[in-house]
């Protein structure tokens, strides 16, 4: 009997269901769009702040060296402003690509070596141009916050200028000169949401610029400065467009 009254149920349920179809005029029933929010085309810029090191300096040899010659400093750079410009596409909801100029400023490199009682001073300007292809993954998405990574490639321009050596009682002096080295940078941060278009960029970056050389200093030949890195704090905008 219960069996009976279900199976009741369940076919006047099934008419009145078929009779509220029969009354929809399909042709009046709005479409449903389904769209990503992810613009794939972004042009990004940024600003911060480079915080620059070296690995050594090449000793300058003016023929006077002795076996008491040390390094009292073997390199020091001061930090600088940065700012650059990018083209990015993003590949799905994770993987996007871009591709940045940068520019840092110029910053002040100094080392000191000693030879028995005379000590030498290093000092001079170095800054760079940074081309840099890039890709990120972007990470769980919450309340409009998106943490990254990335990695990048590249080429930079590193130009030593206003170089010279100081023994105290001679300056050796070297023209500007400009070198390329190969380039790479390991990213992180986060991207804040402000509109469908608009991310809010805080960044940082490991970055490592090879090896930059001044000219010759005063006949005796060219130095190079080995292995110029940088820790990176930055700031900007990546703006989505079709």
């Amino acid at each position: 009997m219960k069996f009976c009254f279900a199976l009741i149920g369940a076919l006047s349920a099934l008419g009145l269901n078929q009779a509220l179809a029969n009354d929809i005029d399909l042709d009046k029933v709005p479409e449903i769009a389904i769209t990503t929010e992810n613009i794939p085309f972004y042009a990004k810029a940024y600003a911060g702040v480079s915080l620059g090191d070296i690995h050594k300096f090449d000793r300058f040899d003016s023929g006077d060296a002795s076996a008491d010659y040390h390094w009292k400093n073997k390199g020091d750079m001061d930090n600088a402003f940065l700012g650059g410009v990018g083209l990015g596409y993003r590949l799905n909801d994770i993987v996007r690509l871009d591709g940045t100029i940068e520019y840092r400023a110029k910053n002040t490199i100094t080392a000191k070596d000693r030879d028995f009682d005379t000590t030498r001073k290093y000092e001079g300007d170095i800054s760079s141009t940074v081309f840099m292809a890039n890709a990120y993954v972007d990470l769980v998405t919450y309340h409009d916050v998106t943490p990254y990574i990335g990695a990048g490639l590249g080429a930079s321009a590193n130009r030593v200028s206003d170089f010279e050596v100081d023994n105290g009682r001679q300056t050796y002096e070297a023209a500007a000169k400009t070198e390329w080295d190969f380039a790479f940078a390991i990213h992180a941060g986060i991207g804040v949401k402000l509109s469908r278009r608009v991310i809010f960029d805080i960044g940082y970056s490991y970055s490592d610029l090879g090896d930059a050389k001044t000219a010759g200093i005063s006949g005796n030949g060219a130095l190079k400065l080995d292995h110029l890195t940088s820790h990176d704090v930055k700031v900007g905008i990546r703006y989505a467009f079709k």
